[in-house]
Order: structure tokens, then sequence, then C-alpha cells
């Protein structure tokens, strides 16, 4: 049940509905709080047919950099899924603490709302980490570029495995979405979450790749589709600065040296 200001009590019936009241007005649009993902899971849409493993990811780090930042938290959680892209099953979500062996930024411990008190001699359980990244097809995370350098930084015998990125690698604009961020897809989709945590992000990221557009298809599907579609990377070394706009219309992004 919730309260209001003046502490009289609101039963959940009456939330529900006054929502969907609400919802019925074209001036108002209602956000529910995400639940727990394992209820996301359709048992009877897998059919008996082959499945495959998805580990789903989010990290939060002292910084950017992961050859001198560290991982602070790390949420997984393993769902498996058929060839249409629906979840058949939604594991339990595992999060470890990692003290990083230093004072955390303050701009950290804000974003995150973690403190040095929290992390003081915890560690991540290395080898369970990387079995469950082991048991994965595909390991994914909503900015895998920033995702997988450090998961692969801070557990090296897990280098190498197939990652795919709901950020990047969904066509979020042709299905009708604006933005790309967590929260605000979420928002669009008519949920909400409290953000960065990374078990609530890992949450999110579930209902995000559980959810069906307009084609009947879910997320994960056009996800996996486009992950595992080959590619091909050209590179333009040295181009001449005054075409660099040319170069921009054209896809390219700039890839400052390391």
């Amino acid at each position: 049940m919730i309260t209001n200001p003046n502490s009289s009590v609101i039963s959940t019936v009456q939330a529900n509905a006054a929502a969907t009241l609400l919802d019925q007005h074209p001036d108002f649009r209602v956000l529910r709080r995400i639940g727990d993902p394992a209820a996301l899971a359709v048992p009877s849409a897998g059919d008996g047919g082959a499945t495959r493993v998805a580990v789903i990811v989010d990290c939060e780090t002292t910084g950017l950099d992961p050859t001198k930042d560290r991982i602070i938290e790390i949420s997984m959680q393993r769902c498996r899924f058929v060839a249409s892209g629906a979840i058949v099953e939604i594991g339990v979500v595992r999060t470890w603490l990692e003290d990083p062996g230093f004072p955390l930024p303050q701009e950290i411990s804000r974003i995150t709302g973690l403190h040095d008190e929290d992390l003081a001699g915890q560690a991540i359980d290395t080898d369970a980490a990387t079995e469950m990244l082991f048991s994965a097809d595909v390991v994914i995370a909503h900015f895998a570029g920033f995702d997988r350098p450090f998961a692969e930084a801070r557990f090296p015998r897990a280098a190498g495995l197939a990652w795919a990125c709901s950020l990047s690698e969904v066509p979020w604009a042709d299905l009708g979405f604006e933005g790309r961020s967590l929260g605000y897809l979420l928002a669009q989709m008519g949920w909400f979450y409290r953000p960065h945590r990374a078990q609530g992000d890992v949450a999110t990221l579930v209902h995000l790749l559980s959810y069906r557009c307009d084609d009947g298809e879910p997320v994960l599907a056009k996800l996996v589709n486009k992950a595992e579609r080959p590619t091909i990377r050209i590179d333009a070394r040295s181009p001449d600065y005054s075409l660099r706009f040319a170069f921009k219309g054209r896809g390219y992004n700039w890839d400052a040296p390391g």
C-alpha cells in the first residue's frame, strides 16, 4: 500500500484503479515501477524448442578508463530464450560489490549512491562471475563499449566472448522510440526505475529486451539478429581535416588514438 502526505492509506487496488482511469485520458500517461524481472518469463513460448542463454551485465565503476579505474559493483542475470526472441526462463540476479583499494571520487558516490564504507572489505567472487559469463551464448549490456572492457579487465579468462549492445544494436528510432538511455526508453514503454545501481539497470534491461514491438517481435530478437549479422569496418586513416563533415555524413565515427 501507499500513503499520501496526510498519512491516509490508499490501497493498491485504489491506486491501480486511479492509474487505469488516468491512462484513459489523453492528457495523462501513468508510469508504473518495474517489478521482478522473473515475472517476465513466458515458459510456454519455448514449446520444447531449442534455447539459448543470454547473460545481462551492468557495471558501476570508479571512472571511465578500464586501464586504471575499477569495477565497484557488478550485476549479472541469466536468461534463456528461443529463436523468436521470447524469454522463457530468467535466473536469479547475482550482484557483487568490490573495494577498489582507494577512496571513491565524490562524483561517483553521488551518481551511484555507493560510499567507501559500503565497499570496505568487499570482493567479487571471480570464479562465480567468470563461470556465469562463460555460460552465455551472448553477453548483453546496454553500453557494451563501456561494460565489456571493464569486465574483460576484471575477468581476463572470460575475454573474447560474444557481446551485444542494446544501446547501439537495437534500431530504437526505427521502432518509434526517442533517445536511447535506459530510463528514457523505459519511460516510453510505460515504466520507471531507480537508475545508477547495477542491479536496477540489469532489471531495466531485462524489461526492455522482453518488450514486444508493434510487429510482435521482442526487442531481444532484434538485438540478437543485428549483433550476429556480419559487419565490415572501414578505417579512413589520416584524412584531411577539411573533409570531416563529409566523413561524418557518411557515418564515420572519430576514433581517437589510445
